[in-house]
C-alpha cells in the first residue's frame, strides 16, 4: 500500500496521536509503532522540503539516525500546546535551527513518560498512597 498526500498526513497524525495517548496513560509505545512514526515523519519532512521522492538509501540512513521533530509534533506527544513546548524547550533539550525549535523525538517521549510517572505517583499519593487508605476529605 502506498499512501500519498492527505492519506499520508492522516496516517502520520493518527500514529502521533496513538503515541501521545500511550504516553498520557504511562505506557511505552510499541517499537513497531515508533518505527512507522519515524518513517512517516521522514517522508513528511522530505515532502515539505519539496523533495517529492527520496532515495531508498536516504530513507534507510535517516531511519538509523536520531529523529528530530518540531514543536507541533512534540506538542502532540506531550499533550501540550505548541507554545507550551516552546516555553519548556530547554527542559526538552530543544535546539533552534533556522529559527525553529527542534527536539530529539526520543527525548520528548522520555520526558512525557517521566512526566506521566510523576503524575501517576502524585495521583496515588492523593488517593492514600501505597496503603490504599483514603485521605480525609476537607
Amino acid at each position: 500500500m502506498n499512501l500519498r498526500g492527505d492519506d499520508l498526513e492522516a496516517a502520520y497524525y493518527a500514529v502521533a496521536g496513538f503515541i501521545r495517548q500511550c504516553c498520557l496513560i504511562g505506557r511505552i509505545p510499541p517499537p513497531e509503532v515508533r518505527r512507522v512514526y519515524k518513517r512517516l515523519d521522514s517522508h513528511i519532512r522530505l515532502s515539505q522540503g519539496r523533495h517529492e521522492t527520496g532515495s531508498t538509501a536516504t530513507a534507510e540512513a535517516s531511519s538509523n539516525e536520531e529523529t528530530w521533530i518540531g514543536s507541533r509534533q512534540a506538542a502532540l506527544i506531550l499533550g501540550w500546546s505548541k507554545r507550551q513546548v516552546q516555553r519548556h524547550a530547554t527542559e526538552l533539550g530543544g535546539q533552534i535551527t533556522s529559527g525553529r525549535w527542534l527536539f530529539r523525538e526520543s527525548e520528548v517521549i522520555d520526558y512525557a513518560e517521566a512526566q506521566n510517572a510523576r503524575t501517576g505517583l502524585r495521583a496515588r499519593h492523593s488517593q492514600g498512597g501505597a496503603t490504599g487508605r483514603q485521605l480525609p476529605q476537607e
